[in-house]
């Protein structure tokens, strides 16, 4: 017979598991409408060719996916439309 400490260990294990299925699968969700919640990740070179530059790398907390300076992305928005360097490459 199981100690009934067990079975509530089980029980409360097991709704923590489906309570993190839920919020991936919200998260998700709001990941495919494009709703990102980005974490700075590290860096890459400039795109602009800019030496003494880089571009910021994103990842996101809840899917997992990388911004490496896609148009569209919170490191392209940063690069070239809040960077004040003059494109020139």
């Amino acid at each position: 017979m199981v100690p009934i400490s067990c079975v509530i260990c089980i029980r409360v294990f097991m709704l923590l598991i489906d309570l993190i299925k839920e919020a991936t699968t919200f998260g998700s969700a709001a990941c495919s409408e494009g709703n990102h919640e980005w974490l700075f990740e590290g860096g890459r070179g400039c795109p602009k060719g800019y030496e003494d530059c880089s571009q910021t790398v994103y990842r996101c907390t809840v899917c997992g996916e990388y911004d490496y300076g896609y148009a569209g992305g919170a490191a392209w928005d940063e690069c070239f439309i809040k960077c004040t360097l003059e494109f020139n490459v």
